[in-house]
This record gives C-alpha cells, sequence and structure tokens, in this order.
C-alpha cells in the first residue's frame, strides 16, 4: 500500500506502558532495551503506574528518568514526593493470540479509505427501501422551492440592481437568494459561501476558514504589502516571457478560448501593453491539451499572486474510490494567432489562482449538499465534476431531479460532459465498469485514450531522447494520475526518476530514464483494473520473522504465518537458510544480513500467498486482487525499505522490487505495519518450533516456502560475486607501482596525433586532434544525414576495408550506421536497424576482412518472422559493399553495449537482463557473467580478451574474467554508464551520474588498490582515453569535452562542443592497451616503423 500521512494507527507495539517509581537501588537490575527473561515481581518499595504486581516475562524496559519533565502530573507528583526515586518506562507485550485479536479489530486501513460518507450512506440506505417514497419527496421538494423562487424574483432583481454591471453580467442567472434559503433549511453548516457569491472575494491574502473541514495549514509566503512593492518587476518578468507555448494550433485554440470568456463576460479585453492600469497585475495563460479540447490556465503563480494566500483547511473532493464504493454500497444494500501580446482583464473565478479554487470548491460542496441531503439523490463531486448514481428504476427520477436543480438554481450544465446513463462510464479520466456491482465488484481502471495518449507520449520521449524540464513537469503529472488506477508502488518508483529528471537540469534522456518510460509504458497497457467492494474489502494478515546466527546450523531461518483479516488460521512456513546462502546476501562482506533475511521472509511470504491464492477459487481469474495484506515484522529497517520500494543496499533493492512485483501481479494492497517481538506469532516457526502453530490450525507451506526461497538465492547467481579475487589479480596502486615507469608511459609514449571523434544529442558529429603537448583541437564539426535531433549514440575509430587511412564510424537513433573519412568525407551507409538505435557499436580489422560489431536496446524482428537479439556482428571487405550479417548474440532482452576483440575472436555483450555475456565470432556463448542488480549498459574487453568490464545502472562497474566469475566491484556515485579498461596500465575508467571515476586494480598481489573521482557540474555520459599517454576525455550533459590528467583526475582543459549533450566519445589509439566502445584499437598509418616497433616493445613488456 502506498506511504501516506493519513492518521491510520494499527496495533500498538506494546499492550501496556507501566511506569515504576522505586528506589534506584531497587530498579538498577531492569536493563534498558534489554527484555525480561523471565516474571518480574514488583516490591512494596516500588509504585506502579498503572497498578501491576508483577511484569511478564518478555517486557521491555524502554526509558529511564529522574525528573518529572514531560510526565503524567500524577507521575510528577510521585517524584517530587520522593526525590531520590527513580522513574523507569516499561513496555510490556501483548500475547501472540492477543495481538491477533486487536489486529483483527483494526483491519486494513486501505479499507477505511474507501467508505461512504454518512450522509450518503444513510441516503442509499433510503433509496433502496423507499424508491416510492423518494420519488414523492423530490416532487414536494421542487413545488416548494420553485414556489419559494417566484416569491423571491423582486428581491432576486433588486439584489442584482446594487451590483456592478459586471458582476451583474455574471451572476444574472443565478438565483442566490433561494440558494442561500435552501442551504438553511437543510442546515448547512457553512452559509457563509453565499455571501461571498454576492460580495465577491480577493484573490490574495488568507482563505477564510469555515470550521468544518479538517485542519492543514500552509502559511503564505510573502505578505500583501510585498507583492504590492514587486509589482512593477512581476509584470515585467510576465510580459518578457509571454511567448508561443510552441504550438502554433494550440496557440490558436487558446485564443479562441480567451475570446470565448470575453463573449460570456469572464473577461474584458483584449488591451495592449500601453493600456495596462495602474495597481493591475499581469499573469500568463497558457494551454493544456485535454483529450480533444483544450483548457486555459491562468498561472497566478507567476505574478506571485498565490504566494500570499494563507490556507488553514484542507479542500474537499471526493476521490475516485468514493464514486467505487457508494456503487458498491448501493450494490450491497440491494444486493492567441497575433505575434502580440495582449492583456485582459479577469473579472470571474479564474481558474489557477489557490484562493479561487478554495471557493469553487465551496460552492460546489454547498451543491452538493442540496443533491443529496434536498433531493437524495446519490452524487459525489471532485471539482466541477458531479457522478450521479441510481437504481435502474430511479434513473429517470433522479435525472430530472438534477437537471430541475440547476435549472432552479441557475446552474448552466457542460453539455460535453453529460454523458448517457450505463452500468460502465467514463469519469474524473477513469472508467468505472458496474457490471458486477450486484456482485459487489466495482472495477476502475484508466481509459483506453488516456493510457494511449500517455504511452503515445513516453514512446515519443523515447524515441526523441529529450525531455524539457518544462515537458517532464506535464507529463509526470499525467502519469501520476494514471498510476493512482495501477496496482503495487512500481509506477510511483518509475515517477521518482522522472522527477528526478526534471529537476537535473538535464535535457538528456538517459538510458535509465529510458528504460523507466518504457516500463511505466509496460505496466500502464498490462495492468488490470482495480477492484472495489466486497472482495476489496477482504483482507489477510502476514507475520513475518527471521534470524541469522553464523557459525551455527542452521546459520538462519526464515518464518511466517498468514492468517484472514478475522484471524483465522492459513498456512505457516519454517525455512532453514544455510550459511553459504546467508553469505549471497552480503555483496560488501556485511557482519550480518538480518535486514536482508527480514526482507526476505516477506518476500518468501508474499510469493506463498501468491502459490495459496490459486487454489481459492481459481475459476475466478484475478480473485485476489483488491484484497488488503497487512504485513507485520519486528525489523524497522526492513519495514521502511519496504514502504519506501527502495533500498540503498543492493540485494535488499532487489528484494524489495520482488516485492513490489508480486503486489503487482496479484493487484493486492498491502500495508507494513511493526510488532514486538514478544507478540509476534512468526517468532517461533523461524526457529523452527511449530507445535504451537499447527495446534491453532496453521496448515504447513514450508516446503513451497523453502522452493521460493531457493529459487531466489539461484537467481541472485552468487556464484558469480565470490568475493576473493584470483591472487595475480590483487588489488594494487597502478600510479604509484614502481614496475610500471610512469615517466615513460607519460612522456615518451605521447609523441603522435590522435583523432577524437564525439557525437552529440542532436546529430552532430565533432572532429578534433590529440597532438602532443597540447590540449584537444577541435578541427571540424559535421551533421548528419539524417532527421534533425536524432541522437548520434556511437562513435568508433578504426582502419578498415581498403581505406589507407582511419575510418570513423557512428551509430545513430534512426538505426543506420555511417562511414566517414578522417576529413569527415562521406564513404557510405547501411540501414542496420529498423525502427531501433544503434546504441553501441565497434569497428576493428584483422589481415583481410573488417568486422563492425552493433547492439541496440530493443529487440529486432527477422526475415522469418521470429525475434532475433539485438546485437550482431557484421563483416565487409571493404566499404563498397554492404556489409554481411556474421552472427548474432543471445540475450533474453535487449542489448545496450558491446564490445570486441579482432585478435582473439571475442565479443562481449550487456543487456537489459542484467548479464554480460562473452562469445566468439560464430555467436556461440562462452561464458556470462552475472551478479548485476540492473541493466548492463556499457561493456570494454582487455587486448588478450581475458578480461570483461561491465557498467551497470546499479552503479557500479565490475570486472571479470573470461570465464565469467566477478573479480572485482567497483562503487560508483550515480548510475554507471561508461566503461573502459586498459590491461596494459592496470585500470578501469567508468562515468556514474557526475562523476568520473578511475580505479587501479594492478596485479600485485597484496598491494592496495586507488580510486580517483573528479566530479562534473552536470551528467557525465561517456569517456575515452589514452592511458599511457595520460589522456582521458569526458562528455557531459552541457555539450562540453572535458580533458584530464590521468595521473591526477584534475581537469586540463576543456571545449564547448555542442549545443545539446556530448553522448560519445572515441580516439584513435596507438597502443593497442584500450579496448572497449569508447576507445578502439587502431592501426594508424601515421605511425613510422620505429614508432610502431617502440609500440610492440612496451605493448610486451605490459602483458
Amino acid at each position: 500500500f502506498r506511504k501516506t500521512k493519513l492518521p491510520f494507527k494499527l496495533v500498538d507495539e506494546w499492550k501496556l506502558i507501566v511506569y515504576l517509581v522505586g528506589p534506584r537501588a531497587t530498579l538498577e537490575t531492569l536493563s534498558v532495551t534489554k527484555r525480561l527473561p523471565q516474571k518480574w515481581d514488583v516490591s512494596a518499595d516500588v509504585r506502579t503506574l498503572p497498578a501491576v504486581r508483577s511484569l511478564p516475562a518478555g517486557s521491555q524496559v524502554l526509558s529511564r528518568a529522574q525528573k518529572g519533565g514531560g510526565l503524567s502530573p500524577q507521575l510528577q507528583q510521585l517524584v517530587a514526593d520522593h526525590p531520590e526515586h527513580e522513574v523507569v518506562r516499561v513496555g510490556v507485550p501483548w500475547t501472540y493470540l492477543e495481538f491477533i485479536r486487536e489486529a483483527f479489530k483494526v483491519g486494513h486501513p486501505c479499507h477505511k479509505l474507501s467508505e461512504t460518507r454518512p450522509l450518503l450512506q444513510a441516503v442509499l440506505k433510503e433509496l433502496v427501501s423507499k424508491i416510492h417514497g423518494v420519488k414523492s419527496h423530490r416532487q414536494a421538494w421542487f413545488k416548494k422551492w420553485e414556489e419559494r423562487a417566484a416569491v423571491l424574483e423582486q428581491d432576486e432583481s433588486a439584489l442584482k440592481a446594487g451590483m456592478s454591471d459586471v458582476r451583474r453580467a455574471i451572476l444574472a442567472p443565478k438565483r442566490l437568494l433561494l440558494f442561500k434559503e435552501i442551504l438553511v433549511d437543510l442546515e448547512y453548516d457553512d452559509m457563509e459561501v453565499v455571501d461571498e457569491i454576492i460580495s465577491g472575494g480577493s484573490l490574495v491574502g488568507p482563505v477564510p476558514v469555515t470550521d468544518v473541514l479538517d485542519a492543514k495549514r500552509k502559511p503564505a509566503r510573502i505578505s500583501v504589502d510585498v507583492l504590492d512593492e514587486l509589482r512593477d518587476q512581476c509584470n515585467h518578468a510576465v510580459l518578457s516571457r509571454a511567448v508561443s507555448c510552441g504550438d502554433t494550433e494550440l496557440d490558436k485554440e487558446l485564443w479562441a478560448k480567451t475570446l470565448e470568456e470575453v463573449d460570456k463576460g469572464h473577461l474584458l479585453g483584449p488591451y495592449g501593453v500601453d493600456q495596462l492600469p495602474a495597481g493591475a497585475f499581469v499573469n500568463n495563460r497558457f494551454p493544456i491539451k485535454q483529450a480533444d479540447k483544450v483548457r486555459p490556465i491562468d498561472n497566478y503563480s507567476s505574478s506571485l499572486i498565490n504566494d500570499t494566500v494563507t490556507v488553514s483547511e484542507k479542500p474537499v473532493v471526493h476521490s475516485v474510490d468514493e464514486i467505487g464504493a457508494v456503487a458498491t454500497n448501493f450494490a450491497a444494500l440491494a444486493r492567441n494567432v497575433e505575434k502580440k501580446s495582449k492583456i485582459f482583464h479577469q473579472v470571474a473565478v479564474p481558474f489557477g489562482s489557490t484562493k479561487a479554487v478554495y471557493f469553487f470548491l465551496r460552492v460546489a460542496r454547498a451543491l452538493w449538499t442540496i443533491i443529496v441531503k434536498g433531493l437524495k439523490v446519490a452524487s459525489t463531486n471532485f471539482f466541477d465534476d458531479f457522478v450521479l448514481l441510481a437504481l435502474e428504476i430511479d434513473i429517470k427520477s433522479a435525472w430530472t431531479s438534477f437537471e430541475r436543480l440547476m435549472k432552479l438554481l441557475g446552474w448552466k450544465l457542460s453539455e460535453d460532459k453529460t454523458t448517457d446513463w450505463s452500468a460502465e462510464f467514463e469519469a474524473l479520466g477513469v472508467v468505472f465498469d458496474l457490471t458486477d456491482a450486484m456482485s459487489g465488484v466495482v472495477r476502475i481502471g484508466n481509459t483506453d485514450r488516456r493510457k494511449e495518449e500517455i504511452i503515445a507520449k513516453l514512446n515519443e520521449v523515447c524515441s526523441r531522447g529529450t525531455l524539457t524540464q518544462q515537458e517532464a513537469m506535464q507529463l509526470r503529472g499525467r502519469m501520476q494520475f494514471a498510476e493512482t488506477q495501477c496496482f503495487g508502488r512500481l509506477g510511483r518508483t518509475l515517477l521518482k526518476l522522472v522527477t528526478s529528471h526534471a529537476y537535473s537540469g538535464s535535457m538528456f534522456v538517459s538510458k535509465r530514464l529510458r528504460g523507466a518510460l518504457l516500463d511505466f509504458a509496460a505496466l500502464l497497457r498490462d495492468t488490470r483494473p482495480r477492484l472495489i467492494g466486497a472482495i476489496s474489502c477482504r483482507s489477510f494478515m502476514l507475520l513475518t520473522d527471521a534470524f541469522y546466527d553464523p557459525g551455527e546450523t542452521p546459520a538462519a531461518g526464515l518464518g511466517g504465518t498468514i492468517l484472514t483479516g478475522h484471524g483465522t488460521a492459513l498456512i505457516y512456513f519454517s525455512v532453514k537458510v544455510t550459511e553459504q546462502d546467508g553469505a549471497k546476501l552480503a555483496l560488501n562482506d556485511e557482519a550480518t544480513v538480518i535486514y536482508e533475511l527480514e526482507l526476505l521472509a516477506v518476500l518468501v511470504g508474499f510469493l506463498v500467498f501468491k502459490e495459496w491464492s490459486k487454489g481459492v477459487e481459481p475459476q475466478h481469474e484475478g480473485i485476489m486482487a483488491g484484497v488488503g495484506i497487512v504485513s507485520y515484522m519486528d525489523n524497522d529497517a526492513a519495514r521502511f525499505a519496504l514502504i519506501s520500494g527502495v533500498s540503498k543496499k543492493d540485494i535488499a533493492g532487489l528484494i524489495v522490487e520482488e516485492v513490489a512485483c508480486v503486489e503487482s501481479e496479484l493487484g493486492i494492497a498491502p500495508w507494513f505495519s511493526r510488532v514486538g517481538t514478544e507478540s509476534n506469532l512468526a517468532d517461533e516457526p523461524w526457529g523452527f518450533v511449530t507445535k504451537l502453530v499447527e495446534e491453532l490450525g496453521f496448515k504447513d507451506w514450508s516446503e513451497r516456502a523453502a522452493q521460493v526461497s531457493g529459487q531466489f538465492f539461484s537467481k541472485i547467481a552468487v556464484q558469480n560475486y565470490l568475493y576473493a579475487p584470483h591472487q595475480w589479480l590483487a588489488e594494487s596502486c597502478w600510479d604509484k607501482n614502481p614496475n610500471l615507469g610512469k615517466s615513460i608511459i607519460f612522456g615518451f609514449l605521447d609523441t603522435f596525433p590522435r583523432l577524437v571523434v564525439a557525437g552529440s544529442l542532436y546529430g552532430e558529429v565533432l572532429l578534433g586532434t590529440l597532438r602532443p603537448g597540447t590540449s584537444l583541437l577541435p578541427v571540424q564539426q559535421l551533421r548528419l544525414p539524417h532527421a534533425p535531433g536524432c541522437a548520434v549514440h556511437s562513435v568508433a575509430v578504426a582502419k578498415v576495408g581498403d581505406v589507407p587511412k582511419r575510418t570513423i564510424a557512428t551509430g545513430s537513433a534512426d538505426g543506420v550506421v555511417r562511414f566517414f573519412a578522417s576529413d569527415g568525407s562521406p564513404l557510405g551507409s547501411f540501414q542496420a536497424y529498423l525502427q531501433q538505435p544503434v546504441l553501441s557499436l565497434q569497428l576493428g580489422r584483422s589481415t583481410q576482412t573488417s568486422y563492425l560489431a552493433t547492439a541496440t536496446g530493443g529487440t529486432v524482428a527477422a526475415e522469418e518472422g521470429e525475434l532475433m537479439d539485438a546485437a550482431h556482428l557484421w563483416e565487409f571487405a571493404n566499404l563498397g559493399q554492404a556489409p554481411r550479417l556474421l552472427s548474432c548474440f543471445q540475450h533474453g532482452l535487449g542489448v545496450n553495449g558491446i564490445a570486441m576483440s579482432v585478435e582473439h575472436s571475442r565479443v562481449a555483450t550487456g543487456s537489459d537482463d542484467r548479464s554480460a555475456g562473452l562469445h566468439d565470432f560464430a555467436g556461440r556463448r562462452l561464458a556470462t557473467c552475472r551478479g548485476h542488480l540492473s541493466f548492463v549498459w556499457e561493456v570494454a574487453l582487455s587486448l588478450d580478451a581475458k578480461l570483461l568490464a561491465t557498467a551497470c545502472e546499479d552503479g557500479q562497474a565490475r570486472l571479470f574474467d573470461a570465464a565469467g566469475q566477478l573479480l572485482r566491484i567497483f562503487a560508483g556515485r550515480g548510475t554507471c554508464v561508461e566503461v573502459i579498461i586498459d590491461i596494459g596500465m592496470w585500470t578501469l575508467v567508468a562515468t556514474a551520474g557526475n562523476y568520473l571515476h578511475l580505479w587501479g586494480f594492478g596485479e600485485a598481489p597484496g598491494a592496495k588498490s586507488s580510486a580517483l573521482s573528479a566530479e562534473h557540474q552536470s551528467a557525465v555520459h561517456c569517456a575515452a582515453a589514452v592511458l599511457s599517454c595520460g589522456r582521458l576525455l569526458s562528455g557531459t550533459d552541457q555539450g562540453e569535452i572535458v580533458e584530464w590528467h590521468a595521473s591526477t583526475l584534475t581537469e586540463k582543459s576543456r571545449i564547448a562542443a555542442f549545443s545539446s549533450a556530448t553522448v560519445t566519445l572515441a580516439v584513435g589509439c596507438n597502443l593497442a592497451g584500450v579496448m572497449g566502445p569508447a576507445a578502439t584499437m587502431a592501426d594508424d598509418a601515421d605511425l613510422t616503423a620505429a614508432d610502431a616497433e617502440i609500440e610492440e616493445q612496451l605493448s610486451a613488456a605490459f602483458s
């Protein structure tokens, strides 16, 4: 169940809090935080409050105090009478069965969210039991008030005659005095709302306090006097930002809507900017597209008017769930065109003013009261949307009564929102299905139109690769509303990434965000409707516990019990965990894994419940959808992780994610709460003592629980984590190792110019050179011949085919691979993928043949119709011929990164399936590198193909051997999206978040490792290096290329390369020690034979 601040209090951890006042010598035997091992009798010299004679075993001392501060008056008097005495606060636990009984009384909090309001509940009972009497009541009610309306006609005219022309025009149709008398007759509790309609109100200052709504204070940020002082500055700022929304058609519709309001008398104008009256405030108006219509929004925050408003109460609207609750209770009881800014004078309540919204809701609440209490029509309201519900025999009467009321009071109904009566209807942007309402079930889901619009927008953003802050906030709002109709917390977790992007200062859609947007689209498409009613009112209780005692047999255990919400025993499980499996939970050699085990116990409980539910009315698909599960545990850290849906620890985060997946799959609504250890019925099963639970009637599901826990341990594939690295690859510090000869490496070898290639988010390619002793020099900028804004995702440099000089290859969002000469002239291209980007590519050459390795993040349809995995190896003799597909590399999901070692015929791939693979050129899998906790974005191979490095979304770079054995984990700061390995330098480079990391892992046994980090001002997406020459480059989200001193990782220089993000980099290398997607091995035609000989000697020295 989603995190909430609603005041739902479940079972207190302690049955009773007892205060003991007595001599310190007597009470010092009670140790704070330790539970009493046995019963403790209260001696005669100790006073207790409340009075008890003894404390049972399991009681715990919570605190000590020697002064009366913070104590009750009675306790303070006791302490004052005996100043030498001490005060001890003790918690007395519930017994197992007492706790279950109390939990049954409380139930599941989410069911209270959908309770029908008392006024509506009374009307529903009357509609079901006395429908003919209700119809007679409506006839008499209208006869009375229509006659009274005629009597008040002259008074209504006199009232409006005293109004200004503008106010009179707006309120002309409204029978205000009649409205007031009806509310008085119904004993309405907020009569001031009518006076505010008549006299109007200010948009600044505090919202009037009604004393009938729930308190919720939000103070003003500035005073009205300060606002007045800032008027000219605010007006100038708003007028300077009065520009097009970016869509010409939307601008035209907004202008048309504005002129419609002028015709209705709600606006006056238009006026020129030079006609702005003294003392006026200007607010900008913008359009929001809602399905097939446009709604104008007036931004009263832009003029700071909203910042002067103090709110003291919470506005009232009826939620989607309340509509469902009413239906199920019903069933249960029954069984601008110019390119210039224009000014308009706003005289009606504006949509966009905080104070106006509160006033609007008060008026809507008054109307709703008349509809329900006066007409006895079942209704809910959300702002100006009223949903009517009626039994079939009452449809005509209910609708006629509603129409007569609106006509009587002078309110106009919106024709585009009025729909026909149906068991399936749309309201508030969702669709309600009352088909099975008589069985106690109402289905609520997003409309097909809303889902299609959001999915189309998400796909557009992913394809475009950019998302501005304004777009992100608008998209987040639409996603957030749709997510409320999806079970579980997966959607909320994905929304956090959209929010983070909006405030990151970047418009570039990262791979992680792209994955989240696509996941959200899948969630919208696949989730089932929510269920409200009889089924969703069922609830269950899950109590879990775990222990960890390394060195013992077993080393750990999991226990749990599942009961109905009424406390009926269902099933229990008791699972032994070996020391080997327990160690798998400790990625970083933690001393204890009790936190992970407590989380695992909950996951096992959910999975066992899933299996058990299959046997409950299996003919009803989704029978468990909507039920509530209250999960009780005695570990607060685990509970907080489950509530928030995230954990900073790797394996724990995986467990929490699995729990969220089960929630979403079953459609259940969990609530995580605390139970004291002594009150936890799962306390015995985790210790493999099952006599009590079996006597209480629980059935043993331990075997199935052991199977699902075993499946989880297999899933994390810990055999690929194991911690002791090979002795020949023990930790050392590369830049302090005297055997490497740093002065030679960073001086003598830096004698050749190198070609640098960079690609941008908007399809630009920059060619530059790295020359000895100088910084990066930009030479030429190209724009690739494809659609503007089509991102260049990957670049590579190598000597291939029959081209004498180095060749540049680019892979872009349109799925095309393009080849260029080092002077920028085009050499050819081919379509590698249809409707998929080329995310990563690698060039290489053997004696006669050139190779190209490509990867795309999705799957690719083969000619025969089956799905091919999206990583491929191509071969070609020269660039004038179309390349031939040599092999494809299998993964369960899309492939994000690819690297190639031509000499050793090896290809490495990194995939969304959380693994990396090592393959031969024929496509055969040679090794699988597991242990990643999320998507693998990039891979790199050492020159000899004996080492493989990966960059993972979990923020870590990992180093594996050729057999897939994990050797080292390098922790970064943020999502790791690029990795470079230089075996000659025993160095790993990676980008993560805003950081560039450089790690040394050398070969000297027992030596310490080194780690250097450099922070960028914005996200860093790519890197390229010739570490043997001390040259290291990185590309930033701001379109810059930064050069670093590799030995110290301090900035050397930077250039502004692009107007958009720099997303990929490559450098032509002369030392064949750097391999990977960011820096490829190249045969450089500029080398002399002597130079090549020197390189060969140095390469041999490092091998």
